[in-house]
């Protein structure tokens, strides 16, 4: 460990190059992102671009919620539309859960297909990892709003 501490104070950080341009990628995305979020409101000349997407992630991930919620825990649930949003419905208490766009992953699909790209490396490998990357990350909040969507139905 001290080798690495003696190689950044003598300034070399070929090492962390890779590290390095990790952070900057990430801390340029997430600044646009939120610039582009507070002053633009996800639009691009006035239109939102991200809705078709997030509905039919939306939409893919309530169905699943539901599916779960129904198949392993015997909870009764519907998907309904809810104050334009889509949501999970508990028929049994009348409850409702939403699922916002922040939390269908759009954010992180979006920067990691971003930093996939902008990472040197052969196209060939980009064409077969990004959409599993994509699928992965869709698989995790998934299974999260189905967790979440669990734990709020025993409350």
């Amino acid at each position: 460990m001290n080798k690495y501490f003696s190689m950044i104070r003598k300034g070399k950080l070929s090492l962390f190059k890779d590290e390095i341009l990790f952070l900057f990628i990430l801390l340029v995305f997430h600044s646009a992102w939120k610039a582009w979020e507070i002053y633009f409101h996800n639009q691009i000349l006035g239109v939102n671009v991200l809705n078709g997407f997030y509905l039919v992630l939306a939409k893919s991930i309530t169905e699943f919620t539901a599916f779960v919620l129904t198949f392993f825990f015997n909870i009764n649930s519907t998907v309904v539309q809810y104050n334009n949003s889509i949501a999970i419905h508990y028929t049994d208490t009348n409850g409702y859960l939403l699922l916002n766009l922040l939390c269908t992953g759009i954010k992180q699909i979006i920067f990691f297909t971003f930093l996939m790209l902008c990472y040197p490396g052969s196209i060939k490998n980009k064409l077969w990892f990004i959409p599993s990357g994509i699928f992965v990350i869709y698989i995790f909040r998934a299974v999260i709003f189905a967790t979440l969507a669990w734990v709020f139905s025993t409350m």
